[in-house]
């Protein structure tokens, strides 16, 4: 698969789309242009991507702040989950 780049900016609360990016059927995953796999238009040249965004589908990689913070979402959501049982 060919890579999606991006530009990040603003300390890295977004990051701006250099290739045109398109949701995959699922909606989990960005594809490139062409791909078979492309299912809806995500972003093109030039389009904001918030920080969240640019880490959920791998354009960026997370911080350690963000990957502590996505690992005590993830503690959280299953006590949660197992306090409905």
């Amino acid at each position: 698969m060919a890579e999606l780049k991006v530009d990040e900016v603003e300390a890295m609360s977004r990051v701006i789309a250099r290739d045109r990016m398109y949701l995959d059927g699922s909606g989990e995953k960005l594809v490139a242009e062409g791909s078979t796999a492309a299912a809806e238009l995500f972003a093109v040249p030039g389009d904001e991507i918030s920080r969240e965004d640019a880490v959920r589908y791998g354009l960026v990689k997370p911080t350690a702040e963000e990957k502590k913070a996505a690992a005590a979402a993830a503690k959280k959501a299953d006590a949660e989950e197992g306090d409905g049982e």
